[in-house]
């Protein structure tokens, strides 16, 4: 049986890109409290420093994370503005994806929420059981 299509090729690229912000989106969802501007502070490259907030920004608003070559020229050169760095320094070829993983973990536990995992897809897994009752 095939599988349903719930989204078309289009809505997919959307769905799967960051958002656009508005600059008023702009500034609230990339108003980085003190906590998570000081641990950029401890990261050494520019890019993983602008990929860490922009991925703070983007989770803030979507609760998702995206691929730091789909980040939005506006939103790289808001973020650099911030950090005291030039919109160019951003490489997203820099922002690696093993150090990607452990931002990842920083800004999940920051906001209050865990990785979909096992234990979690049990735990749905037996709630849908007990609804099909």
């Amino acid at each position: 049986m095939p599988r349903m299509n719930i989204l078309n090729k289009s809505e997919q690229e959307m769905f799967d890109a960051p958002p656009v912000f508005s600059s008023a989106e702009r500034k609230r969802f990339c108003n980085f409290q003190n906590s998570l501007k000081e641990k950029t502070e401890t990261l050494r490259k520019p890019s993983t420093k602008i990929g860490f907030l922009l991925s703070c920004g983007y989770f803030k608003a979507t609760k998702r994370f995206f691929k730091p070559e789909d980040y939005h020229q506006n939103d790289i050169a808001y973020v650099a503005r911030i950090l005291n760095l030039l919109p160019d320094q951003f490489a997203p070829e820099q922002y690696v994806q093993s150090t990607r993983h452990w931002h990842q973990d920083i800004i999940l536990e920051f906001y209050g929420y865990r990785r979909f995992d096992q234990q979690s897809l049990d735990a749905i897994s037996e709630e849908i059981i007990s609804m099909m009752r």
